[in-house]
């Protein structure tokens, strides 16, 4: 058997291991309640996230919603496939060229991806060009000129330019 004293160490070794263990059972719990509040705080913020998303995502449809309406009020300043080629545009840009009293040197289509442009060299009268000019930019169609250059002789009011000139085209199926 056991001395008192032995009992006694006993007693304080078992109540060392309750004490041991209820600290390494708070400990965890702590650690577990952090864990959680560390989940938390990342699910409230992909809630907000998530929230703002759809806040931009209605923002997005309201958007497209604007957009299809304009592009329908628009539809009318674009050309169709069936309602304009480059051969018809061209004679449609040279019959304006020659109204204003400009004069024709060099005239080509170049081909590119997407659109079909027009080159034109012309020299005239400058009224003549600004005319012209005028004419392109009051277009109740679409017409698009990515490069214009123009040199004066000067004073004697003639110009020689050379421009591409262009259309924009709708695709009916687009949506």
């Amino acid at each position: 058997m056991l001395s008192k004293r032995e009992v006694l160490l006993v007693h304080v070794l078992v109540w060392v291991v309750v004490a041991a263990a209820a600290g390494v059972g708070m400990y965890l719990q702590l650690e577990r309640k952090a864990d959680v509040q560390k989940k938390t705080r990342t699910m409230s913020e992909q809630m907000g996230k998530f929230g703002a998303r759809a806040a931009d995502e209605s923002e997005l449809t309201r958007q497209k919603q604007e957009l299809s309406q304009v592009l329908a009020r628009d539809k009318g300043s674009f050309y169709t496939a069936q309602e304009m080629d480059p051969y018809r545009f061209g004679i449609i840009i040279r019959d304006l060229l020659v109204r204003d009293g400009l004069e024709i040197g060099r005239y080509q289509t170049l081909e590119g991806p997407g659109d079909n442009l027009l080159e034109f060299s012309v020299t005239g009268d400058a009224l003549g060009l600004a005319r012209f000019l005028q004419k392109v930019s009051g277009s109740p169609k679409r017409w698009l000129m990515p490069f214009l250059s123009i040199s004066s002789q000067e004073g004697k009011g003639k110009v020689q330019a050379v421009f591409r000139i262009g259309y924009e085209k709708i695709d009916e199926v687009a949506r």
